[in-house]
């Protein structure tokens, strides 16, 4: 069974000009670029989105409601105003991409009929192939919790922030 980490962004909100930097596909983390955040930002279809806490909540008992009707595993996730991770396993043949579309899909036509038609997402998003089990179990018992979001792990449900 493979089992990814999943991160989703909200649209517009990992630009260039961020302070800690920002992840330029196929180069990795580059340093604060204010020219190119203002390209981008000329370039955006709507608002920057940063999910309230209703919002977040909505995100993880979408996840979880997706990984059920899909049968596939969601081990555990969080959400945050600017991202969520996903941990999902899957036994079928399907690619972690295809797996990746499908919650997009499902996480903005549940953001739309709860808040509202908008871009929700970002239009790409990040698939980290979970090494071993205990990479696993950091993830579920370290790296997820230290997110100060709403939450979700396979053996306690859904988590509220602290």
């Amino acid at each position: 069974m493979p089992v990814v980490l999943f991160t989703i962004h909200t649209y517009g909100s990992w630009l260039p000009d961020r302070s800690e930097g920002f992840v330029l596909r196929g180069k990795g983390v580059q340093a604060t670029d204010q020219d190119l955040a203002d390209r981008y930002r000329r370039r955006m279809s709507g608002d920057a989105v940063a999910w309230d806490s209703s919002q977040q909540h909505k995100v993880i008992a979408t996840l979880v409601e997706w990984s059920a009707k899909t049968g596939c595993r969601l081990f555990a996730a969080s959400a945050v105003s600017t991202h969520v991770h996903a941990v999902v396993g899957w036994k079928e043949e399907r690619s972690a991409d295809s797996i990746r579309r499908s919650i997009k899909h499902n996480l903005s036509r549940e953001l739309n009929r709860a808040f509202g038609n908008r871009r929700w997402l970002s239009r790409k998003g990040s698939n980290q192939r979970v090494k071993d089990a205990e990479h696993l179990q950091h993830l579920r018992g370290a790296y997820l919790p230290a997110h100060q979001g709403w939450r979700y792990d396979d053996d306690t449900g859904i988590i509220a922030p602290e």
